[in-house]
């Protein structure tokens, strides 16, 4: 798990996810039992919101748990990086 801050917002991320589309998932909650997520979405936009495991079963081409040499989303630091 890292964090990831912008303004007075932190976010919890678990993983992250690209599909095929390039679109990014900064996963903060991992699906649950009906496939059901939430991420920071780098798509056309970036934005909050549920994901669904079907997505990135059918449409993922990268998934790691290794968010260590990972790029923060846009707009986005991560929170140990950040300089107090």
């Amino acid at each position: 798990m890292r964090q990831i801050t912008k303004d007075n917002s932190t976010l919890n991320v678990v993983a992250h996810v690209i599909l095929r589309n390039m679109w990014e998932y900064y996963i903060t909650e991992l699906p649950d039992e009906n496939g059901i997520g939430w991420a920071l979405v780098m798509g056309d936009v970036v934005e909050y919101g549920s994901i669904a495991q079907a997505d990135i079963d059918a449409y993922g081409m990268s998934y790691t748990t290794q968010l260590d040499d990972l790029m923060p989303p846009v707009g986005w630091a991560w929170a140990d990086s950040v300089l107090a």
